[in-house]
């Protein structure tokens, strides 16, 4: 009936990426006919199937070798998930292969995964942590007959401490139904559209070239948690350092301006609902 989907270029901290796998699959396993597709491009498991993503771009490999240390693989999770007592029975790890940095290859990367997931997908970020009842929630929400769900709590973690993007609503807070997942993606790209999140009518700012939905039901909660990192992809293109590159990182006023001391104070208390934040 589910299925938690999670696209990786493997290129997050490992530590990061092995909590965000871990959390995905705790929360599945505490709910019925729930399993966890993991679409990487290189393994992440010891037993994994591979896939080839023939029309996707070739790598830099000059992008790759700069990076090799930071890329999370085979054993080291495998390593971490018996550490944490994981059953990764639950997870099938699809494997595309060295591919470009870049949104065709997450999009292809997405329908491959949505092929062998269930009737509801809900999309998990490789660096985005997800309070514990996350899948409940949107996987009761699909159920219940809509097309779409969209989580309205993110807060973001930067060098800099906590801080709110508004306006924003980024693909890995959305869950889907299979099927409009798959027509959604498949016609953005069909149409050339780089701007692949969906527009929620009456709900979002509709950006233009988006498709606009209404059949979906938004839900609060505790804030998932987007971190940001020196490894993050920028739009076509890969950031050497995306610290450097991000609007509101090394501009302190811009930072203290969106959010208040009050909200930060709740949010670090909410901490706590995350798996394994804070092990040392």
């Amino acid at each position: 009936m589910n299925s938690v989907l999670i696209c990786t270029n493997n290129l997050v901290p490992k530590r990061l990426f092995s909590e965000v796998i871990c959390s995905a699959i705790y929360q599945a396993s505490e709910i019925p006919d729930t399993n966890v597709v993991l679409v990487s491009h290189y393994p992440v498991t010891e037993k994994f199937l591979e896939v080839d993503l023939s029309l996707a771009k070739p790598p830099d490999r000059s992008k790759h070798n700069k990076h090799e240390d930071a890329i999370l693989k085979a054993p080291f999770f495998d390593f971490y998930c018996k550490r944490m007592n994981v059953d990764c029975s639950l997870l099938t790890n699809l494997v595309v292969g060295e591919k470009a940095y870049c949104l065709d290859t997450i999009y292809r990367q997405i329908l491959y995964g949505a092929m062998i997931c269930k009737k509801n997908i809900a999309i998990v970020e490789h660096d985005v942590l997800y309070p514990k009842n996350y899948l409940q929630k949107v996987f009761g929400v699909l159920d219940s007959g809509k097309d779409i769900c969209f989580w309205d709590d993110a807060i973001y973690l930067s060098y800099q401490g906590f801080f709110r993007m508004p306006n924003n609503n980024m693909f890995n807070r959305f869950s889907f139904k299979n099927k409009t997942l798959c027509e959604h993606i498949t016609s953005q790209m069909n149409a050339g559209n780089p701007i692949i999140e969906p527009a929620l009518k009456n709900y979002s700012k509709t950006t233009e070239g988006a498709i606009e939905y209404e059949n979906y039901s938004v839900v609060n909660g505790v804030d998932i948690l987007d971190v940001k990192h020196g490894f993050n992809t920028g739009g076509y293109f890969f950031v050497e350092n995306y610290m450097d590159h991000h609007d509101y990182w090394g501009h302190k006023d811009k930072y203290l301006n969106m959010i208040d001391q009050k909200y930060i104070d709740i949010t670090q208390k909410n901490l706590s609902c995350f798996y394994g934040f804070n092990e040392e």
